[in-house]
C-alpha cells in the first residue's frame, strides 16, 4: 500500500509545480519576485525528493549484488572444503551477479547521484540562507543561485569523457606517423 502513495503524491507535486510554473508563464505581467523565490525553492526541493528516491534504490541495489556475491562465493567454498562437488550453479550464479553489477556500474552511478544530492542540498541551504538575510531582493540576486542548481544538474563524467576523447583525436591529427619509413624509420 504505501508504494501507492508515493506515485500519487510525487504526481500530485509535480502536477502543483507544473501548474506554478505554467500560471508564471502564462501570466500578462512580470512574476512577482515572491514567486520566484517559492518557484526556485520548490524546484530545488522537488529535485533533491527525487534524486534522494533514486540514490537510496542505486545504494539498496549495489549492497544487495555484493552481498548475494559474498554469500554464493562463501558458499561455494564452504562444498569445495567439503568436496561436494554437486553445486555448479553457485560459481555461474556467482560469475552473473559480478557481470551485472561491472555492467551496470551500479556503485558508480550511486557516487554521482550521492555527489548531485550533497550538491543541491548546499546549493538550497545557500540559499535559504540568502533569503533569510537579504532585505531586498531581485530577480537578478536569483539568477546565480538558479545557474547553479542547473550547472548541478549537468554530468560531469560525460563531459570529461567528451573532452577527454576530442583531445585524443586533435593529438593523433598532430602526431608523427612511420609510416613509408620502413621497419627501422630509415625509409626502406
Amino acid at each position: 500500500m504505501p508504494d501507492q502513495k508515493e506515485p500519487k503524491s510525487e504526481r500530485k507535486l509535480h502536477n502543483s509545480l507544473l501548474a506554478f510554473y505554467n500560471s508564471i508563464l502564462n501570466s500578462s505581467a512580470d512574476p512577482s519576485i515572491d514567486y520566484q523565490k517559492k518557484y526556485l525553492l520548490q524546484l530545488l526541493n522537488t529535485k533533491i525528493e527525487l534524486i534522494e528516491r533514486k540514490t537510496f534504490q542505486k545504494k539498496t541495489l549495489h549492497f544487495v549484488l555484493r552481498i548475494a556475491a559474498m554469500f554464493l562465493s562463501g558458499a561455494t567454498t564452504v562444498m569445495l572444503g567439503l568436496k561436494y562437488n554437486e553445486g555448479g550453479g553457485i560459481p555461474s550464479g556467482i560469475s552473473n551477479i559480478v557481470l551485472l553489477a561491472v555492467f551496470w556500474d551500479i556503485e558508480n552511478y550511486w557516487i554521482r547521484s550521492k555527489i548531485m544530492l550533497n550538491k543541491l542540498k548546499e546549493i538550497r541551504y545557500e540559499y535559504v540562507f540568502f533569503l533569510s538575510g537579504a532585505n531586498q531582493i531581485n530577480t537578478k540576486d536569483l539568477k546565480p543561485y538558479l545557474d547553479k542548481f542547473l550547472s548541478s544538474l549537468g554530468d560531469e563524467y560525460w563531459e570529461k569523457f567528451l573532452k577527454d576523447s576530442s583531445q585524443r583525436i586533435t593529438e593523433n591529427k598532430h602526431a608523427p606517423t612511420l609510416e613509408g619509413q620502413g621497419i627501422y624509420g630509415t625509409g626502406s
